[in-house]
């Protein structure tokens, strides 16, 4: 992962942007305060807890394209758990949530969503 990074400024990213996913995905279904935070996991760019509802994202993430991109990944995790009602991975109902981002924001393309998308 890149050591530049947008730093503190993520989180401030994260809540600025939410608003906006909320209404071109989720048709403002999803609740506006929902909890980010910052991780340093190895692997990934980010984690949804099922038990916290929190939406952790890693602390290196180096552009707003990652960090929108990271966003759409755990924020479809967060629908499926609080709308669809269903506990999945990358399951279909999370995979049609995905489907609806690439509809949304082709520009993002598939490896900004996820290595699982294709």
């Amino acid at each position: 992962m890149s050591k530049r990074t947008l730093g503190n400024n993520i989180i401030t990213l994260a809540d600025t942007l939410l608003p906006h996913i909320n209404n071109a995905i989720f048709d403002t279904r999803l609740p506006p305060e929902i909890q980010f935070n910052l991780t340093d996991l190895d692997d990934r760019w980010g984690d949804f807890d099922t038990e916290t509802l929190e939406v952790r994202l890693h602390s290196e993430i180096s552009s707003r394209r990652r960090l929108v991109g990271t966003l759409m990944h755990e924020l479809s995790h967060y629908a499926v758990k609080e709308l669809d009602r269903v506990i999945e991975n990358h399951g279909p109902h999370w995979r049609a949530w995905i489907e609806i981002v690439k509809k949304v924001f082709p520009e993002l393309g598939s490896e900004m969503l996820c290595e699982c998308c294709d």
